[in-house]
Parts: C-alpha cells; sequence; structure tokens
C-alpha cells in the first residue's frame, strides 16, 4: 500500500489495527495497548536523531519518524533499522522524495522534488533514477525517456522553454547518437551526435529553404557535404571547420557546374572560367 501517510508523527495507518480500548477492557487488551504505547516512544540516538515509532526488539521495524539534527526528516516505514518500503523523506535543503525505499535508499518508483520546484518522477535503483523517467526543470525544460544510474541514457525527449526540442538518443545525459534537434527559430538537424554536438553525417535544414547534408565535426560541417540554396543553387564538395575547403563543385542555374579550389571559404582557384563575379560571390556563402 503506497497511500500517503497523515502527520509527521501520526500513528501510521498501514501497521497493525488499531486496539481501542471500549473493544475490551481485559489485562490481556490493556497489555497489548501498554506494548504498543511503548514501542511508539520517542528515543535518542547518540548522533542527535530521534525516532518514534514502532520497533521488533531493538531495531526501528514498521511505521515510524526519524528526525535528524539538520533537520532532515523521514516518515514511513522500516525494516531492520532501515527505510524500506514506502515512506517520504525531506532533505535538509528542502528538497522531498516520496516513494519506495529498500535498505535506505530510494527503490522502486518515487517523485523527487527539488527546493528550487525541480521535479524528476519515475523509478530508481539504489537511489538513482533508472528506466523509464520524467524531468522538468524550474526554468520550464522538461525531458521524457530513459535513465541509467542516474542519467538520462537511451531514447528520450528534451523539451527547452523557449519550444526548442531534441529527441532521439542520450548517454550519460548528453545528446549522443541519433537524433533530431528542433530550434524555436526553425532550424533543424537530423543526424548523429557526439556529447551534445552535431558529428558525423546529417541534414541540417533552415526556415528560409536552405540545407545542408553531409558531414559535421564538433558543429561543424567538417569533411565532404552539399549546401543547397533556395534557388537550387548548390555547392557539393569538402568543408573544413564550416567552410569550403579543398575541390568543390558548385551548380547555379542554367550554367554549367563549376570545379574549383577553395580556402578557409575563399574561393583561390576554378577550373573552369565561365562564371561570373556575382555568381562566385554567391557560392560564397556565410554559413
Amino acid at each position: 500500500d503506497t497511500q500517503a501517510m497523515g502527520g509527521a508523527t501520526a500513528g501510521c495507518t498501514h501497521c497493525e489495527p488499531c486496539r481501542c480500548p471500549c473493544e475490551s477492557d481485559s489485562p490481556s487488551r490493556n497489555l497489548d495497548m501498554m506494548l504498543l504505547e511503548s514501542t511508539r516512544a520517542t528515543h535518542t540516538f547518540e548522533n542527535g536523531a530521534t525516532y518514534t515509532g514502532e520497533w521488533k526488539g531493538t531495531r526501528r521495524s514498521g511505521c515510524g519518524v526519524q528526525v535528524w539534527p539538520d533537520g532532515a526528516t523521514y516518515e514511513g516505514y522500516w525494516l531492520d533499522d532501515k527505510m524500506h518500503g514506502y515512506g517520504r523523506y525531506f532533505h535538509a535543503s528542502g528538497g522531498i522524495y516520496d516513494g519506495e525505499w529498500r535498505e535506505d535508499q530510494a527503490h522502486g518508483y518515487g517523485i523527487y522534488v527539488q527546493a528550487d520546484g525541480s521535479r524528476s518522477e519515475g523509478h530508481w535503483m539504489f537511489d538513482k533514477q533508472c528506466g523509464e523517467g520524467f524531468e522538468e526543470l524550474s526554468d520550464g525544460a522538461r525531458y521524457k525517456g530513459g535513465y541509467v544510474h542516474g542519467c538520462k541514457h537511451g531514447h528520450g525527449r528534451f523539451e527547452w522553454a523557449d519550444g526548442s526540442h531534441y529527441e532521439g538518443q542520450f548517454a550519460d545525459n548528453h545528446i549522443d547518437g541519433e537524433g533530431v534537434y528542433i530550434w524555436s527559430d526553425g532550424r533543424r538537424f537530423e543526424g548523429q551526435w557526439v556529447r551534445n554536438r552535431m558529428e558525423g553525417r546529417g541534414l541540417f535544414t533552415w526556415s528560409d529553404g536552405r540545407s545542408y547534408c553531409g558531414d559535421y565535426l564538433n558543429d561543424l560541417k567538417h569533411g565532404k557535404g552539399v549546401f543547397t540554396w533556395p534557388d537550387g543553387s548548390t555547392y557539393d564538395g569538402s568543408w573544413k571547420h564550416g567552410k569550403q575547403h579543398g575541390r568543390g563543385l558548385s551548380s547555379t542555374r542554367g550554367a554549367r557546374p563549376v570545379e574549383s579550389e577553395w580556402y578557409e571559404g575563399t574561393r583561390v582557384q576554378r577550373s573552369i572560367s565561365d562564371v561570373s563575379t556575382a555568381e562566385q560571390e554567391y557560392m560564397d556563402p556565410e554559413l
């Protein structure tokens, strides 16, 4: 039963049935009441923490509330002196975890709300979020997808407050693998990522109709790729650190393709000489 408990020191309805004096005034019943009351006595540990709740012998077992000297508080189930089962932990810093526990660690389904309002919901394993989960940050960003050892890992979708979003693969809290990123201004990249950077093959499109399909390195066009302008003109060739560099074939409407040599974005040699200056300038884009 994972229903929320009452007050921090209230008796827990998940525990043994209430032993009401009106049911019987027999010595046995009165003794049971005394034993129940004694097991709920407050105990203070050497470190200053206090526990109020049920015991099994000398161990905390059943429902109980413990308060640490720094103000941290746990209310919920215990087993053999460990937080175990359903419970709520109030961190001294202001965060709250509400969910399942196993041997003093968040384990099972739970919700963690930090002091700044950020919220994580899903499954936990040994104090780390694991499996499918959901996260909403205080700035409005949100994530839904896989987790491994507390990190975003596997397939997921991340949405930023400005409307930008990414859907695809994550690894160790980074965008990593195949995925699609769409910016709030309409730009779109679909392809390969390495640690939050475009790296590998991909297709980048702009809202004005421009596009680039090819290789990326460290977020820049690097390797072989084709850049296409809205009017159909293209550059198909080599790139280095985001600029045309090396051999490339330029194509404009109504003209023969021109194979040229480029150096850091500037054309330095043409194989065919019938391209106008205006066309050359148009083929030197600021990308």
